[in-house]
């Protein structure tokens, strides 16, 4: 977590904390959308990509700031 800074573990809790909220809120959609509405549109399905998208990116960010792998702008050679 060395690039985050001593915040580094705040910053993922609250990434992480954000992240159920939004799957809480997107879950209520569909719910409502398949049961009330009986109608799953396009956005329904970007809505649901997106945020599988959006966590699996930070699952991702998460194990590789634990296990202290550099990030890609370091590999590619940008900033020494």
């Amino acid at each position: 977590m060395s690039l985050l800074g001593g915040l580094g573990p705040t910053i993922i809790a609250v990434m992480w904390i954000e992240t159920v909220i939004a799957l809480i809120f997107v879950c209520l959609r569909l719910w409502t959308r398949f049961r009330i509405n009986h109608a799953v549109g396009w956005d329904d399905y970007l809505i649901s990509f997106s945020w599988v998208r959006s966590s699996l990116s930070l699952s991702l960010e998460a194990h590789l700031r634990k296990t202290n792998f550099p990030p890609c702008w370091n590999i590619v050679g940008f900033i020494n």
